[in-house]
């Protein structure tokens, strides 16, 4: 009979998704001294998330078999989600399994592990879900710091902003909730990428996949690791909010991409409806995602260091902005920058710039390229 031992190991903190059960459960905390048989494990009766998979590290070095009660399309979710639980040869020390959170639109940013601290505050470093000011939307972020009404986040394309507590949706502070019929969500939109809107939960029989009805009236149908629950107050107030800014941007300039060379040129909302902005550009009005789209609200804030990444003007007047990278700080506080093409300008006004990380940075220059061939 195969034995496992193990140290302590703290309680292991999984994205939310309904069961199905795992028969192999590692959500009981397994004491050093004790020994615990293959049958053993099976008899836990625990059950572990589709999405945190684990796998039990034997002293043979083999691997605890694990089935799952489901259909094919819940093996495809348990995939790439593995994670070992493996023994410490240190009684003084203790190890956690890191939870797993998804990232798709920040790259390879991951949450450190612990990501909560004992007083409930996620640590720098944690991804999360917040709303932003300049759509009312919830993306992904991470927390750059804590501040005293909530965190520092930075969205994927280096933008920061101080973001009140309210409006941080973790799943470590989600997962043990039960969304109802009726219930008010913050859920991914369907017609978005990696976008997340108010919402109202309209029928949970599936028990996969549950109902919604969006702010806006768009239905769908999103699994539960994609919903975060929020009150009717909240929903009521993000709602308000977002119908404000979409009205507050109808007339405004913003400076936006024009796919037809990749420069970023001025131009001026026309409409603005969900995530769907009109934009009267060159005497066309053209149609372009906001993750494009630069209102003055996205301008530098705080100085930019030498190798830092932007969007510049090319021009005095301030039409047309190129993707660029810092490479001296001169000492009025102007920028000297190398923009996509190679070229240099020596003396760039630092409220005239929107900062943006290197893979915006690099994508912006590919697009451009592309649009050369």
């Amino acid at each position: 009979e195969t034995e496992i031992i193990a140290d302590d190991v703290p309680l292991p903190v999984f994205p939310k998704i309904d069961p199905p059960v795992l028969k192999v459960s590692a959500t009981t905390p397994i004491q050093t001294e004790d020994v615990l048989s293959v049958p053993d494990l099976e008899e836990m009766g625990e059950s572990l998330p589709a999405t945190a998979a684990q796998s039990v590290v034997v002293e043979e070095g083999g691997m605890v078999e694990q089935s799952v009660d489901g259909e094919e399309e819940v093996a495809a979710r348990l995939a790439n989600t593995e994670t070992t639980l493996s023994s410490s040869s240190s009684s003084s020390s203790s190890s956690s399994l890191s939870s797993i959170t998804k990232t798709e639109d920040l790259g390879s940013a991951v949450a450190e592990t612990p990501t909560v601290e004992k007083n409930g505050r996620l640590e720098r470093g944690h991804v999360v879900l917040a709303r932003w000011s300049d759509e009312g939307w919830y993306f992904r972020g991470k927390i750059v710091s804590p501040t005293p009404t909530g965190y520092l986040v930075e969205d994927n394309s280096g933008h920061r902003e101080e973001i009140d507590t309210s409006h941080v949706l973790a799943d470590e502070l989600d997962s043990k909730q039960v969304p109802r019929e009726g219930s008010h969500v913050v859920a991914l939109h369907p017609d978005y990428s990696f976008s997340y809107a108010p919402a109202r939960v309209t029928n949970t029989e599936d028990g996969w996949f549950y109902a919604v009805e969006f702010y806006e009236g768009t239905e769908a149908e999103v699994p539960r690791e994609e919903l975060y629950l929020i009150g009717e107050e909240q929903f009521q107030g993000d709602v308000g909010f977002i119908r404000a800014i979409e009205e507050a941007l109808l007339g405004s300039f913003v400076v936006v991409r024009d796919d037809t060379d990749g420069l970023y040129r001025r131009g001026m909302v026309a409409k603005s409806s969900g995530r769907s902005y009109d934009i009267s550009l060159n005497g066309e009005t053209i149609q372009q995602d906001p993750s494009q789209v630069f209102p003055d609200s996205k301008k530098a804030g705080a100085p930019l260091s030498v190798g830092a990444h932007c969007l510049c003007p090319l021009d005095g007047l301030q039409n047309t902005f190129s993707p660029a990278a810092v490479t001296i700080v001169n000492t009025d506080g102007s920028y000297g920058v190398k923009v996509h093409d190679g070229s240099e300008l020596y003396s760039v006004d630092r409220t005239s710039i929107f900062p943006i990380n290197e893979d915006f940075y690099l994508n912006a220059t590919n697009f451009i390229k592309s649009r050369e061939v």
